[in-house]
């Protein structure tokens, strides 16, 4: 994201469906991951070097989280585990708050990043951040990145939700409905690089590893 940016749409959607599946497996094993950002997605290309293969690295702070709750949640209440620019609303409260539905906050903030080069509620301060969830609505991702289709801004819109009920509740919903939009973001990122070319993938001939 720092050398490449913009990155292609369709690999950057591809890469969140891939993580979104991920948290799936992590939450059916009743693991939450409480810190998804885009430094903690490690991306390396599958053997034609043209698709991504995503991973999520340090689930350390699930297992911190987990751990000090269970033996002190009465002392836990209120403390902040997470990123600033990525944390859902109710764990910023407090990480007893926290569900799986705070990890598709996150990669809601994540998938909006990798689209738009910016993060949903930017801010000077922590405070002004973590505020911003609850007084201001980011905007579109389309109207943000022309190859951005407009039915990815629908998904991203109920990711940020400030309401946890408000958004999809288990990831494999995002996953499937990237999946189900990816001939439509397809064609459109390729309609729109033909009017205004310039490069939209990443280095995928690079054999080197590389994070999001």
């Amino acid at each position: 994201m720092r050398t490449q940016s913009p990155l292609s749409v369709i690999w950057s959607c591809e890469v969140v469906r891939q993580v979104a599946l991920g948290l799936q497996h992590a939450h059916e094993q009743g693991l939450l991951h409480r810190d998804i950002k885009p430094p903690n997605i490690f991306v390396s290309p599958n053997p034609d070097f043209v698709n991504p293969h995503a991973r999520i690295l340090d689930f350390g702070l699930a297992h911190i989280a987990a751990e000090s709750l269970s033996l002190n949640p009465v002392t836990q209440t209120g403390a902040v585990l997470g990123t600033p620019d990525y944390i859902s609303p109710e764990q910023a409260m407090s990480a007893t708050f926290a569900d799986i539905r705070s990890d598709i906050f996150s990669l809601g903030c994540t998938m909006f990043q990798m689209l738009t080069d910016g993060v949903p509620f930017p801010g000077d301060n922590v405070m002004s951040k973590l505020m911003g969830r609850i007084t201001t609505t980011p905007p579109s991702v389309s109207a943000l990145r022309a190859e951005a289709h407009s039915d990815l801004d629908e998904l991203v819109a109920k990711m940020l939700r400030t309401n946890p009920n408000d958004r999809p509740q288990t990831p494999v919903e995002i996953a499937d409905e990237l999946e189900s939009l990816a001939l439509k973001i397809r064609r459109h990122e390729a309609r729109i690089t033909k009017l205004s070319p310039r490069k939209l993938l990443p280095q995928s001939q690079s054999r080197l590893r590389r994070s999001t």
